[in-house]
């Protein structure tokens, strides 16, 4: 099961804040979130996404909550002038997540279980560049290892820079200092900053769930602090 700790978290929070509005103002054992409020209330834009999220917290609630999509049929237009005699439905269609807590009064501490277990058991990806082969290496927390050949001579020069020395891979550099190291007249500033930009996005595209590799702004460049361990 595969995670994004920052986004997942704050996602979740907007969950448990929906479901104990709606458990304060009710007595009842479950609580149905339509669609349409998990899309307002939360950036849960499609179905896969909130059954993805609702796993996690079923999963790291220790079956204190569980859930099931919620469906429902409509009236279909009456075109025959029979429907008193055969009314007919629609097929089920989902319209919501019915969710079930073991005790309603305990909301809170089964979600700060669910924190408790996501952040232990969420690791920050593992980077590594070999100037040789022109390979960067990103590992991820569910210990998949994403090789990404890196074609371009300046964005090797540049990670060649940047990884050197594996315990400062998150310092901070300026576009300037990385061009004089590299020493070629050739590989100005804006050379360098090109050259991460590229990078980012090429990396981007190999593992979509990394939404950003590098803070780069006009005089500098850095590892995202995002995945600093």
């Amino acid at each position: 099961m595969g995670y994004q700790k920052t986004t997942d978290i704050q996602e979740i929070e907007k969950i448990q804040n929906l479901l104990q509005k709606h458990f304060d103002s009710s007595n009842e054992e479950s609580v149905l979130l339509t669609f349409q409020e998990l899309t307002d209330e939360t950036l849960l834009k499609n179905k896969v996404n909130v059954k993805r999220i609702f796993d996690i917290i079923k999963n790291f609630s220790g079956e204190n909550i569980s859930f099931e999509i919620e469906t429902e049929r409509h009236h279909l237009p009456d075109l025959a002038g029979q429907a008193d005699v055969y009314p007919k439905l629609s097929n089920p269609y989902p319209i919501g997540i019915k969710v079930y807590i073991s005790d309603s009064t305990k909301l809170k501490d089964y979600f700060e279980l669910v924190f408790s277990k996501l952040n232990k058991t969420e690791d920050k990806p593992v980077f590594s560049f070999s100037i040789i082969a022109g390979i960067l290496t990103i590992e991820d927390q569910d210990n998949k290892k994403y090789e990404i050949m890196i074609q371009g001579q300046v964005q090797k020069e540049v990670l060649s820079v940047m990884f050197k020395n594996p315990k400062k891979i998150y310092e901070e550099w300026s576009l300037y200092d990385i061009s004089e190291i590299l020493g070629n007249q050739d590989v100005d500033e804006i050379a360098v900053k090109n050259a991460i930009y590229q990078l980012d996005r090429k990396i981007k595209l190999a593992i979509p769930n990394i939404k950003k590799i590098f803070d780069l702004n006009k005089h500098s460049a850095r590892l995202s602090p995002t995945f600093k361990k």
